[in-house]
């Protein structure tokens, strides 16, 4: 815990500083909430000027009119810089020129959670990067990210390249770096559960697509965009945000060589990490 900028920390909550998604954060929260998270977040946390602002209120029972909305789907608004996120167990606004994100929900680390992935996946196109539908490990040093929906084979892929260290089995998030662009792991974790942080530079995204056979397919920089725009974590679809990612897309499959990955659950796909790709 550390002292709350511009006072004490309030009875009943905590502060945790984290890096999610490659930026810092510092979360003001309670402490029914900030116990498990705390957790979740341990080896993230960070001493330098946090970009997002978290404060956290929660109440028994709190519940939101959310229509037309299958849960956890939320229902998102913007107006200037201000983007409002609801769903029937929680009510949050992010300001992404200040970086400040409130929220109110019900007492569960999870629901709290999922306002920071929205606030993270809002923040980052703002910082010429995104949050991808992905996992991740390092090889030698490099990042090789795997992007796909819920059930391509993601947790599957970090689970066959063991003991390589992950980079997640969820959500990846890509910032620039130097020429390129580099990978960092997140706490934002699927089946695999959260991973210690690290980063690496990304060498190649792998597209997934489970087969009877280990082979790569090359991608031109057209169909790599369009099928990252498609794994994007974006629960936002306002016009500034669809032009940044429609940008910083386009500045990914130009700079990282991508390609489709088709492989079957087994060991033999540890070599697709070093072949070369074939023409389609």
């Amino acid at each position: 815990m550390t002292a709350h900028e511009g006072g004490d920390v309030p009875r009943g909550m905590a502060v945790i500083d984290v890096i999610l998604g490659g930026l810092p954060c510092r979360l003001v929260l309670p402490e029914v909430v900030a116990a498990p998270l705390r957790e979740r977040y341990r080896g993230y946390e960070h001493a330098v000027a946090p970009v997002l602002r978290c404060s956290s209120r929660v109440e028994p029972g709190f519940a939101v009119a959310v229509e037309d909305v299958e849960y956890p789907a939320a229902v998102a608004t913007c107006v200037g810089t201000v983007y409002r996120i609801q769903r029937r167990d929680l009510d949050a606004t992010l300001d992404v020129a200040s970086g400040e994100l409130q929220v109110t929900s019900r007492p569960a680390h999870y629901v709290v959670e999922s306002a920071l992935r929205v606030a993270v996946s809002l923040l980052l196109p703002r910082r010429d990067g995104l949050l991808l539908h992905s996992s991740g490990v390092v090889e030698a040093g490099l990042g090789h990210v795997f992007s796909g929906r819920s059930g391509a084979g993601k947790t599957t892929t970090v689970r066959l390249l063991a003991p390589r260290p992950p980079l997640g089995d969820d959500l990846v998030a890509l910032l620039p770096d130097g020429d390129g662009f580099r990978a960092f792991a997140t706490p934002f974790a699927g089946e695999y559960g959260p991973v210690s942080p690290r980063s690496a530079p990304l060498t190649r995204l792998y597209f997934l697509e489970q087969a009877e056979e280990h082979r790569l397919l090359s991608l031109d920089a057209a169909a790599a965009r369009t099928r990252l725009l498609q794994n994007t974590l974006a629960y936002v679809r306002d016009a500034d945000t669809a032009l940044r990612l429609q940008d910083e897309t386009a500045r990914i499959a130009a700079r990282v060589p991508c390609v489709r990955m088709r492989f079957r659950r087994d060991a033999g796909a540890a070599a697709l990490l070093s072949a070369s790709p074939t023409a389609t």
